[in-house]
């Protein structure tokens, strides 16, 4: 995983992995942060995240495997979309979405998504209302690529965030090692996160409509 490189609004940091879950672990954290509304501000962070590696060589029977990827994903979000009912499902399909896309095999995945809204009162830093979005996930990779698993989950990263997609570059990997590459995935105009989060909602109420139609 020491390959991966992270989008530029991306930071990356080692932190101390769980000790207790598997004979190996590794973890990694990340955050994103966008500058301050006044010179000399600091930054704000809106969207963080930790991604973990649990590896047993003998083999986990909860798993079904050996290697166990954990990942969670907290991000600032627009207060009128914590009613919203496809708001979980949308969040959730920005993961099974990047796995696929970057051809992280993997199976036995599971997870929650939660949304939560906050009220600040009395003398106490951050905004008055806030919602924000988690996403707790874990899976079993079905291979030795890690590279693609943590690319996945950074990609779900920048999504919570609002950032703009980009181009996968793990297809011309695939084509390199002689694997089946995955299609690339489509480019996405940069927009507000709310945008972004409206355009997803209606295309998945437009999937549920055409499929509850179809006989």
């Amino acid at each position: 995983m020491a390959t991966v490189r992270a989008r530029s609004e991306i930071v990356l940091e080692h932190i101390p992995a769980p000790q207790r879950l598997a004979p190996w672990s590794h973890a990694i954290g990340a955050r994103v942060a966008e500058p301050g509304e006044l010179a000399g501000e600091d930054d704000v962070e809106i969207a963080s995240g930790r991604f973990i590696v649990l590896h047993d060589p003998a083999g986990h029977e909860a798993w079904d495997g050996t290697t166990r990827c954990v990942g969670y994903v907290s991000a600032m979000t627009d207060e009128s979309m914590v009613d919203d009912t496809m708001f979980s499902d949308v969040a959730w399909s920005w993961l099974v979405e990047a796995l696929a896309e970057h051809g992280a095999a993997h199976h036995s995945l599971g997870g929650t998504v939660t949304r939560t809204a906050s009220t600040r009162f009395g003398d106490i830093a951050g905004p008055e209302h806030s919602v924000d979005v988690e996403i707790r996930a874990s899976w079993t990779t079905a291979d030795t690529d890690l590279d693609r698993h943590l690319t996945a989950w950074l990609e779900v990263l920048g999504n919570a965030a609002g950032l703009p997609r980009r181009v996968c570059t793990c297809w011309a990997r695939s084509a390199a090692s002689g694997r089946r590459a995955p299609a690339p995935p489509r480019v996405s105009r940069l927009l507000h996160p709310e945008q972004r989060w409206r355009g997803r909602l209606r295309r998945h109420a437009v999937g549920r409509s055409a499929g509850a139609a179809t006989p």
